[in-house]
């Protein structure tokens, strides 16, 4: 399938927009996690902190993987396959 220049731009955006996203997930990821590290350095209790960044951190490989992996390729093509569909149906 050829793709107009228009459709590569699209799709380019598109991908522009996952990484920021992912950029933005990672940055609140880091805050909140920094945050969290010093309320338990601060509360002098056992350590707890590490519990949501081990969680969190699957969620952000996950979505890095998703963003920049291999695997993402597929579901970027879903997706625009079921925009596609989902366009021509309005």
């Amino acid at each position: 399938m050829m793709r107009t220049e228009h459709d590569k731009t699209r799709v380019a955006a598109e991908r522009a927009d996952d990484q920021i996203g992912f950029y933005i997930n990672l940055a609140v990821y880091l805050l909140v996690n920094a945050i969290l590290v010093g309320l338990n350095v601060q509360s002098g209790e056992a350590w707890w902190a590490q519990w949501p960044a081990l969680g969190w951190g699957m969620g952000i490989a996950g979505h890095a993987l998703a963003v920049f992996g291999s695997t993402p390729r597929i579901f970027a093509e879903w997706r625009l396959r079921r925009i596609n569909r989902l366009r021509s149906q309005l």
